[in-house]
């Protein structure tokens, strides 16, 4: 039984052969090389990375979102390396979460000043790609 595109016969099919760039609510830039890797390490170990990306991102969005943050939040969680964004938010954690509204809004976008600038340094843009930009 195939539970993962990339455990079928005819992987990567016509969806993947298409390469649309029009994103609407998550991003597809690096399914086919997220496969490979599961392909390579195991469900196990796929299933264990998508579990910590998971808690991380459930962990933001209760934590450090401001109404306005989810799908930046949802983008970073997915294509930044889980342990950059670790570090970034143990970072920010250490220099205090702030328990004021005005704290905790400069700790967001501190937070989110960093995650941005790890993303800009990999080359990694956090937006999702529409029509308008598809080729």
């Amino acid at each position: 039984m195939v539970q993962y595109c990339f455990q079928c016969t005819e992987y990567p099919c016509s969806l993947y052969k298409k390469n649309s760039r029009a994103e609407y609510v998550i991003t597809t830039r690096y399914v086919l090389s997220d496969f490979s890797k599961a392909r390579e390490k195991g469900i196990r170990w796929y299933q264990d990375e998508l579990e910590k990306r998971a808690a991380l991102l459930r962990y933001l969005l209760e934590n450090y979102n401001d109404g306005r943050k989810k799908q930046f939040y949802c983008l970073a969680v997915q294509l930044l390396d889980e342990s950059v964004l670790s570090g970034i938010l143990r970072s920010v954690e250490e220099e205090g979460k702030g328990s004021s509204a005005e704290e905790k809004k400069n700790v967001i976008q501190k937070l989110v000043s960093r995650i941005k600038k790890a993303a800009e340094q990999e080359g990694i843009s956090l937006k999702l790609r529409g029509r308008d930009t598809a080729s």
